[in-house]
C-alpha cells in the first residue's frame, strides 16, 4: 500500500513538472494595439461626442483605463496640426478576430474641440500619453470637422427617418447608401447633398424619400452628418442633419484586415 501511494505521488510530481515546463516554455504573446482606417466627419455642436475605436489583444491593457491616461491628442501625419482631446470615458464593446487572434474593441469617447471653422486632417493620428510616460501614436484615418450654425434645426424639411446600408453584396464596413424619409418634399428642390461639406453626392427622389449614394472607398465609414442645400418657396439655405450612427460592425477586422494598423504595445 505504501509503495502504491509513493508511486501515485511520484506520478503526480512528474506530471506537475511536465506541466510547469510546458507553461514556462510557452511563448509569451506580446501586447498589441490595432486601429482601422476610418472616415470621420463631424459637425460641431457644444455637446458633440467623438468616438474613436481602438482594439487590443489583451482585454485589460493599461490603455483602456481612463485613470492611466494623461493626455490625448489628434495630430496630422506631419504634426503641423495638433490639438488636445478631452477624454470623457472608455467603454468595452465586443470581441473580434484578426488573422486568427482575438482582439477586443473599445470605444474612446472625447468631447469635440470648440471650433468656428472647418478643419480637415487627411492622415490623422491619435496620440495617447499615459501617466507612466508611455506614448502611443496610432493612425486612425481621415478627420473632417465641420462648422455650421443651427445644426439639427429643421428649416425647410422635416426628417422622419434615416437608414443606412452597405454596398449591396459587400460586407466591407462602409456606408454606401442613405435613405432620408421626409415629412413632405412639396415645393422643395434639393440642390445638393454632402457628408463632408465638399463633395456633392448623387441622389434620387421618390415621393418623400431621398436615396443618397456615397462612393466606395477603401476606408471604413459608420456614421455621418448630412449637409443639404435646399430651395423651397424661392428660399435657398443649408440644412444640416446632425451626425447619425447608421450601423455598428462586429467583423471589421476580418473583412477589412488590409486597412488595419497593428502596433506593439508592451
Amino acid at each position: 500500500m505504501t509503495q502504491k501511494i509513493l508511486f501515485i505521488i511520484s506520478g503526480l510530481l512528474i506530471i506537475g513538472a511536465i506541466i510547469a515546463i510546458i507553461v514556462t516554455n510557452k511563448p509569451k504573446v506580446s501586447d498589441k494595439l490595432l486601429t482601422v482606417e476610418t472616415e470621420y466627419n463631424y459637425v460641431y455642436t457644444d455637446s458633440k461626442v467623438i468616438t474613436i475605436i481602438l482594439y487590443s489583444n489583451k482585454k485589460k491593457h493599461k490603455i483602456h483605463h481612463k485613470e492611466n491616461i494623461n493626455f490625448s491628442f489628434l495630430v496630422s501625419n506631419d504634426d503641423t496640426t495638433r490639438f488636445e482631446l478631452d477624454l470623457l470615458d472608455i467603454k468595452y464593446s465586443h470581441e473580434e478576430k484578426y488573422i486568427g487572434d482575438d482582439y477586443y474593441s473599445y470605444n474612446y469617447h472625447f468631447k469635440m474641440p470648440r471650433l468656428e471653422a472647418n478643419l480637415l486632417i487627411d492622415d490623422a493620428y491619435l496620440e495617447i500619453q499615459l501617466v507612466d510616460g508611455t506614448t502611443y501614436l496610432m493612425a486612425i484615418g481621415k478627420f473632417k470637422f465641420l462648422y455650421y450654425p443651427h445644426v439639427g434645426v429643421e428649416k425647410l424639411i422635416k426628417v422622419d427617418g434615416l437608414h443606412g446600408y452597405k454596398l449591396q453584396g459587400s460586407e466591407f464596413p462602409r456606408l454606401n447608401k442613405i435613405i432620408l424619409e421626409a415629412n413632405s418634399l412639396d415645393n422643395t428642390i434639393i440642390e445638393s447633398i454632402s457628408i463632408d461639406g465638399e463633395t456633392n453626392l448623387n441622389f434620387e427622389i421618390n415621393q418623400n424619400e431621398i436615396q443618397i449614394i456615397i462612393p466606395f472607398k477603401r476606408i471604413a465609414l459608420f456614421q455621418a452628418p448630412l449637409i443639404l442645400t435646399i430651395t423651397k418657396n424661392g428660399q435657398t439655405s443649408v440644412q444640416v442633419v446632425d451626425n447619425f450612427l447608421f450601423f455598428n460592425d462586429y467583423q471589421t477586422l476580418e473583412i477589412a484586415s488590409d486597412i488595419c494598423h497593428l502596433y506593439e504595445a508592451n
